[in-house]
């Protein structure tokens, strides 16, 4: 319908009447809240407006809904989590997610936010997940967060301290990848907001920041010297006997 009602705008500019005629009807109807327009031999159905719920990331806007679809449609509801399109039930009914539905979700992004959504304890319990390796960084950290003056790309740290990460290397007896070999992930604690996150990681990999340093193309080495700590779309370097400089990718 936005893309037909258009044409009366044209047509008034134009002073074409007779599209004027019969493109005021669509535009009218567009303005008052009818979306979209399907035609069968003997009846026209519309559909309304649908209205939609984001949140603000960076400037911009993604689909979001923490209770219910976050575009409401006569057609179809859709349910997304920080941008990402879900199954109605990771939304509204997380405690039904099991790892049958994990393990056969193909989307990395889907398996990501089921897992989130299961909560951390519950996956570990199922997956039947086994600690391979735990290990900690000590270095400086940028705190967080930083400039919202420019843009998420460009942005400069502008506060460093020390901290400790701890890093978990675990193995999924439960999850396979498609040789059969159990899924193996680190586990990180973020020592500047103290949130948890997961990375997946090579099934041959037996030392944590092995693991996270290949995530970098790094090596181990490397990555605990503080030479390829990453902060958002940031690299950064550290200073000669000092805390990290920022670095653009």
């Amino acid at each position: 319908m936005s893309w037909i009602a258009t044409t009366y705008l044209g047509a008034v500019q134009l002073r074409k009447e007779a599209v004027e005629q019969w493109s005021r009807p669509f535009y009218e109807a567009f303005c008052a809240g009818c979306w979209l327009l399907h035609f069968t031999e003997d009846t026209l159905y519309w559909v309304s407006k649908p209205p939609v719920f984001v949140e603000r990331v960076d400037g911009s806007r993604r689909l979001h809904r923490e209770d219910g679809p976050a575009l409401e449609s006569d057609v179809e509801n859709l349910y997304f989590w920080h941008g990402v399109l879900v199954p109605a039930f990771v939304v509204t009914r997380p405690e039904w997610i099991t790892m049958v539905h994990i393990r056969n979700e193909e989307n990395a992004e889907v398996r990501r936010v089921m897992i989130e959504r299961m909560g951390w304890d519950k996956f570990c319990a199922e997956a039947q997940m086994k600690l391979i390796h735990v290990d900690e960084l000590h270095t400086w950290f940028p705190n967080i967060p930083v400039s919202e003056t420019v843009d998420a790309g460009a942005r400069l740290v502008t506060h460093y301290r020390e901290g400790s990460e701890r890093a978990e290397l675990l193995e999924a007896e439960g999850l396979f990848d498609f040789e059969d070999r159990p899924l193996r992930f680190v586990r990180l604690t973020d020592p500047s907001t103290g949130r948890e996150y997961t990375i997946r990681v090579r099934h041959d990999h037996t030392r944590c920041y092995e693991a996270v340093g290949w995530t970098f193309g790094v090596s181990e080495t490397d990555y605990k010297r503080g030479k390829y700590l990453r902060q958002g779309d940031v690299f950064l370097k550290p200073l000669s006997g000092g805390p990290l400089q920022q670095q653009h990718s």
